[in-house]
């Protein structure tokens, strides 16, 4: 039985061990999302240039 919050030296690395990975997990999401969210925006550029080329040619 263990009273406090004395951890071992195994049981600290460990939790330091799988904070790392959840940290670099979260990094390269926020990449992701980031190069998802630039996408977005080329396609959403796309689209309106293609609407505005349409629009000219039937004379709207």
């Amino acid at each position: 039985m263990s009273f406090g919050s004395r951890t071992t030296l195994p049981e600290r690395q460990a939790r330091q061990g799988k904070t790392s990975v959840r940290i670099a997990a979260l990094e390269r999401a926020h990449e992701i999302r980031k190069f998802e969210i630039e996408l977005y925006w080329k396609r959403a550029t796309y689209f309106w240039i293609l609407h505005g080329a349409v629009f000219t040619a039937i004379g709207v």
